[in-house]
């Protein structure tokens, strides 16, 4: 947060009984210098923000999905005023100034009315983004859902070719403040789960048809992909958002480093799956380092392009 004035950060926790009505963890609480707090407190202008999550517990393939349109909403609802966002698991690492550097050439090359979703569909499945005749997309619900939208589709196929329908991985991935509204509208009957509630919907009419494929659950990144796929908004694959790590998330020096063996861009965005503080910190005291000499090599070729 030091490294990000102005950053709004936001916390969603699990929360049951008394906890769901407080206002966060003590360490959260701690008194911040006047100097350096923003509106809601926080380090080098940066904001900290604490919400409780009381719905459906959050399991892996089946709720979580549930869990992740709170934060969504929860992210709209409190730093509407922001251009981007970014939904950030626990156990991934973020190296903010290169991310900055990718925002700030994003911005650049977008509209200001156009939609952004980005991230690394690396390990991304096919098995609700088909477009076979039995499979979701293709499905009497899923045109249901389109013509929601004001987006019926005669030619299903077509449109997927044009728009390949993919998803981020959930370690790291965001959108830009025209997606993110798109995320949050909606709901169907499931509440105010918004656009996710929508898709979660459509998957079940369909497997209920007996007329598709069964899918197997719904994964909350999944849900995502879905959704944007649903508001025609195609996913930038970054592979510079790294799942599952590069490398070996628990062994840094795997990566080869600056060795013409290297596996790793010279700035990455984020690392997933970093279970063990000590696998936390070797990463950061491989990356951190070497971030400045990189983006100053950034900002000279960006001179030499000019």
């Amino acid at each position: 947060m030091a490294h990000t004035p102005g950053l709004g950060l936001l916390l969603l926790a699990d929360c049951k009984g008394a906890a769901a009505a407080s206002s966060g963890p003590q360490w959260l609480l701690r008194p911040v210098p006047a100097s350096s707090a923003g509106a809601g407190g926080g380090v080098g202008g940066a904001q900290l923000r604490w919400r409780c999550y009381t719905g459906p517990a959050a399991k892996v393939g089946v709720s979580l999905w549930r869990k992740t349109a709170a934060l969504l909403r929860a992210l709209w609802d409190e730093y509407s005023d922001r251009r981007y966002f970014l939904k950030l698991d626990a156990d991934a690492f973020l190296l903010p100034g290169a991310l900055l550097a990718f925002l700030g050439f994003l911005d650049g090359a977008l509209h200001p009315s156009s939609p952004a979703y980005f991230g690394n569909n690396r390990i991304a499945s096919a098995e609700k983004f088909c477009i076979h005749r039995r499979c979701l997309l293709r499905s009497a619900a899923w045109q249901a859902l389109l013509r929601r939208r004001g987006r019926a589709d005669d030619d299903p196929a077509a449109s997927s070719r044009a728009h390949p329908p993919s998803y981020a991985q959930g370690g790291a991935y965001g959108f830009n403040a025209v997606a993110l509204r798109l995320l949050s509208s909606g709901g169907g009957s499931g509440g105010d789960g918004g656009c996710l509630s929508e898709v979660a919907e459509a998957i079940a009419a369909h497997g209920a048809s007996g007329a598709g494929l069964k899918l197997q659950g719904l994964y909350e990144d999944e849900a995502v992909g879905l959704c944007m796929h649903s508001h025609r908004v195609p996913l930038i694959n970054v592979p510079c958002f790294y799942d599952w790590g590069p490398c070996d998330c628990f062994n840094a020096s795997s990566c080869r480093a600056g060795t013409p063996r290297s596996k790793l861009h010279r700035l990455p965005l984020s690392v997933h799956k970093l279970r063990q503080v000590s696998w936390y910190e070797a990463w950061w005291q491989m990356l951190a380092p070497r971030e400045p000499t990189h983006l100053r090599e950034l900002a000279l070729w960006e001179r030499t392009v000019d």
